[in-house]
């Protein structure tokens, strides 16, 4: 009986835990060196300019920013369409106006 519960315990943890596959047509983000330096400069996070891709408005070709509450995260970016990756070149957090 112990031997049982182990077992369903095993099967359930491996499926709470299982990594979800990618999605067929998402692109992968790579960042360059100097947006990483921006990142750091203007403490944004990966996680930010993700969500600044996805929900942010464009405003020139490859420029996107989204506002916040009391400040604004910019990026510039360029997409590769044959290798399905977006490439930060750099990003910028400012206030508001």
């Amino acid at each position: 009986m112990n031997r049982f519960f182990k077992a369903i315990l095993k099967v359930i943890w491996r499926e709470i835990t299982k990594s979800t596959p990618k999605k067929q047509g998402a692109y992968q983000f790579i960042l360059t060196r100097n947006a990483r330096k921006k990142m750091i400069i203007h403490r944004v996070s990966e996680k930010q300019i993700q969500e600044v891709y996805y929900k942010g408005i464009m405003f020139k070709e490859n420029l996107m920013s989204r506002l916040y509450n009391g400040y604004e995260i910019g990026i510039f970016f360029k997409k590769d369409f044959d290798k399905k990756e977006i490439v930060i070149i750099s990003c910028w957090r400012q206030k508001s106006w």
